[in-house]
């Protein structure tokens, strides 16, 4: 009996699953060149293309339990520029983004899933907050985990690395942004933002947590 039991232990201790650890991530604290966030407003008669290389956040990430994973980033709206000076401070005044009032532009997820039949592809489902307005949102992205790289340490990429790309659409309306009549044909309500991130695991407090 005690050789059966034993047996049976065995059986059930590797049928176990073993569970990945979540890794957490942490984004903008490494420096330059690792934020790249874009919006493109293209109109009749006009394309503006605004960016920023500022952005904070946390990508909290476990492949093999998506319900445990989940990204939070933010963008400093006066942080965003497009060229033009002028121009940019009409964008952060109140009849456009209202920097004063609404100084972040956030996304957050709520739960992932994968793609299926895609490699690191991921569905997104989370909360995309612009000028003070939470609108539902579903973006597909691109989640590619990479172990640490010494050789890369000089350049502020340090620790376990996270990349994250997407690509999707903001309809500026649904966000209480109105574009005046006489600039419909320079301005579009839908923008197209494109996002390319790193994070990291060499900063605290979160990647112990």
């Amino acid at each position: 009996m005690r050789v059966v039991a034993s047996i049976c232990s065995a059986i059930l201790l590797f049928a176990v699953p073993v569970t990945a650890k979540v890794t957490y991530y942490d984004i903008g604290k490494n420096g330059e060149n690792k934020i790249n966030i874009a919006w493109e407003s293209r109109a009749a008669i006009e394309t503006m293309v605004g960016r920023t290389v500022e952005a904070h956040g946390l990508v909290r990430w476990d492949a093999e339990n998506p319900a445990e994973s989940g990204i939070e980033v933010s963008v400093p709206v006066r942080s965003i520029k497009t060229g033009i000076e002028l121009r940019d401070q009409h964008m952060y005044s109140g009849d456009w983004l209202d920097a004063e009032r609404y100084p972040e532009v956030g996304f957050k997820t709520t739960r992932v899933e994968p793609v299926k039949d895609k490699d690191n592809a991921w569905v997104l489902h989370g909360v995309f907050s612009c000028h003070g307005v939470d609108q539902q949102m579903k973006i597909e992205a691109e989640v590619k985990e990479l172990p640490a790289r010494p050789d890369l340490e000089n350049y502020g990429y340090v620790g376990d690395i996270v990349h994250v790309t997407a690509k999707f659409d903001v309809n500026v309306a649904e966000h209480g942004v109105q574009i005046p009549k006489n600039l419909a044909a320079k301005v579009a309500e839908t923008v197209t933002c494109t996002v390319d991130i790193f994070g990291f695991t060499n900063n605290k407090p979160h990647r112990d947590k």
